[in-house]
């Protein structure tokens, strides 16, 4: 038992050693929104899609910065794939911004809604002479991304699939500095080993992840050959708005 906590405060120590004048952890993690298309460039099929504005929630440590980046690229990244398959796209923010003429016009509409979370669970907290600690935990993601596919006229839902993203197992060790109590920062630095992220680069690293693995569920849902399968369902749903 001595030994394993001798072992233990060892690694801390290591962990809390200073490095560099800065006092701040180099970033090791970017963000990294892009996702090559699978598919080859398709003849124009002459067939309009309505891309609206996606509609995801985040949670509060995620950076409102790295949210409104997620979702351009989502909704760029989106109209490429679509694009690619000979789509014309109308994007629009949602289905009330949209005229008679152009839910006429358009074949089918897409739709992205849900919420991404990133749990936090911290594990111990490094003390050091008496001041604020450094906390050490683990960042997971979790929360649903929803994909409806609609026929314009009616905003009815002819088919729709989802990303479970707890299921991605998405997880990152970070360490983090925390306010002591006088409200102030304590001043040692951290020395991060291989396999250890700051608390940004794990967050940035899940979104990473999340966003990656989505786009390459999205890409093979989107493919025109899977999209005609519903063809019968949305000329119905189109000939029922047009009574």
């Amino acid at each position: 038992m001595k030994k394993t906590t001798l072992a233990l405060m060892t690694s801390i120590s290591l962990a809390l050693t200073s490095y560099g004048a800065s006092g701040h952890s180099e970033d090791k993690v970017s963000l990294n929104f892009h996702y090559q298309v699978k598919d080859k460039q398709q003849e124009k099929n002459g067939y309009k899609v309505i891309l609206l504005s996606p509609k995801i929630s985040f949670s509060k440590n995620i950076p409102a910065e790295y949210q409104e980046k997620f979702d351009a690229a989502l909704q760029s990244q989106i109209k490429e794939i679509l694009q690619t398959e000979g789509y014309e796209i109308i994007p629009t923010q949602n289905e009330n911004t949209l005229n008679a003429q152009e839910k006429q016009a358009g074949y089918l509409a897409f739709r992205i809604s849900g919420h991404i979370d990133i749990l936090e669970e911290n594990q111990m907290d490094y003390k050091n002479n008496q001041k604020s600690p450094l906390q050490e935990g683990m960042d997971m993601s979790s929360g649903i991304l929803r994909f409806d596919f609609l026929e314009p006229l009616s905003a009815e839902v002819f088919h729709t699939f989802s990303i479970d993203l707890s299921k991605i197992h998405s997880k990152e060790h970070y360490i983090k500095r925390v306010r002591n109590h006088s409200g102030g920062f304590m001043t040692d630095k951290v020395v991060h080993t291989s396999d250890t992220y700051s608390y940004a680069d794990s967050i940035r690293k899940i979104l990473n992840q999340v966003y990656a693995e989505s786009l390459e569920k999205i890409d093979k849902e989107l493919r025109f050959h899977n999209v005609k399968y519903y063809q019968k369902d949305i000329q119905a749903l189109k000939s029922k708005s047009n009574k």
